[in-house]
């Protein structure tokens, strides 16, 4: 060995340098001792892991796969590889960063798969567009004729849509009410919920479901008042601003008879089974903060939940009603659900 202090090569066993006197100390391979190292790779596998923080599985998952393998040969090396911690932290820091980067994305991912509906929603009712278009093109430009309980959009139209019944029901609305028809259980349906299956012996035509609503107006009034006075209805689709008029809609109902004075819900899917305040029925927070609606031009949009209050729902309605900002609306007129919703 070597002297520290003067340089001059002594025995492997000296004590003391020949030359200087300087205390001697073996080195570990002179004395048969192990040399030890930490491992390479483990300390690769906790870089790695720490930027799979930003980088996520481009990282993550190479810092998994170093961190076994150096377990595996720490374990093998019979104690002259050290590291054991660092690998087990490579493989375990990924999983924290995969864990976080799923709490933080979920929202994201939510809303990408409910716009997706929004989507698949807005093209069934492309196809209602179409649908009712056509019936009036065979109707001399006019929509069907209710009476009462008779002459529902869902008998006028049946054999225009017989065949494609997987556009009844909205993407987010697709369970139903009451599937097995049963006489006394209530179908109606309310956000996520279509309405139906109607039993026959409530008197209506059996069976019918769906997730959307018919405005009420646009029928031609077999009778006066027909629910409401006949004045207000349209009967056709051509008219002046069709644009702004509401055809087909979400709804927790079949129909209904918006007035410009109805209120809103008052909390959320608070339902009322009259045809009175029946703006309620359309006022669902199906697509975040509003629904799909084909209007009288037979074109397709979503609209929000405050905006409905400033269509054109029949004639003479006031759009510039105490529900608008135009009708001077303040944040307190709305319910606690709504307030934070966007405003018309």
């Amino acid at each position: 060995m070597y002297c520290p202090k003067c340089g001059t090569q002594n025995p492997d066993n000296a004590q003391s340098c020949n030359a200087c006197g300087a205390i001697l100390t073996p080195s570990p391979t002179a004395t048969g001792q192990i040399t030890v190292k930490t491992s390479g790779m483990a300390i690769a596998a906790l870089v790695l892991g720490l930027m799979s923080f930003l980088l996520g599985i481009l990282t993550g998952i190479p810092a998994i796969i170093l961190g076994i393998i150096a377990l595996v040969k720490i374990e093998k090396s019979g104690g002259k590889i050290t590291g054991k911690g660092l690998a087990i932290a490579g493989i375990i820091t990924p999983v924290f960063s995969f864990a976080l980067m799923m709490v933080l994305l979920m929202p994201a991912l939510n809303r990408v798969k409910m716009q997706a509906k929004t989507v698949l929603c807005q093209a069934n009712l492309k196809q209602w567009g179409n649908i009712f278009l056509l019936y009036t093109q065979d109707n001399d430009g006019k929509f069907n004729t209710r009476y009462g309980n008779r002459g529902l959009w869902m008998d006028a139209m049946l054999d225009y849509y017989v065949s494609s019944e997987e556009i009844l029901l909205c993407p987010v609305a697709t369970k139903i009410a009451n599937p097995d028809m049963t006489p006394g259980v209530d179908y109606w349906g309310n956000t996520t919920t279509a309405w139906g299956k109607i039993p026959a012996s409530d008197g209506r035509t059996e069976g019918y479901y769906g997730s959307y609503g018919v405005n009420g107006y646009i029928y031609v009034p077999g009778e006066d008042p027909l629910y409401k006075p006949a004045k207000r209805f349209w009967g056709t689709p051509n008219v002046a601003n069709a644009s702004d008029v509401p055809m087909f809609l979400d709804c927790y109902f079949w129909c209904g008879w918006p007035d410009d004075d109805d209120t809103p819900p008052e909390y959320y899917d608070h339902q009322i089974h009259i045809d009175e305040n029946s703006m309620n029925r359309f006022c669902i927070n199906r697509h975040n903060e509003g629904i799909n609606c084909t209007f009288l031009d037979f074109s397709v949009r979503k609209v929000g939940l405050k905006e409905l209050w400033t269509l054109n729902w029949h004639k003479g309605f006031n759009r510039a009603n105490a529900q608008t900002l135009a009708g001077g609306v303040k944040p307190t007129d709305w319910p606690q659900w709504m307030s934070n919703f966007k405003d018309y």
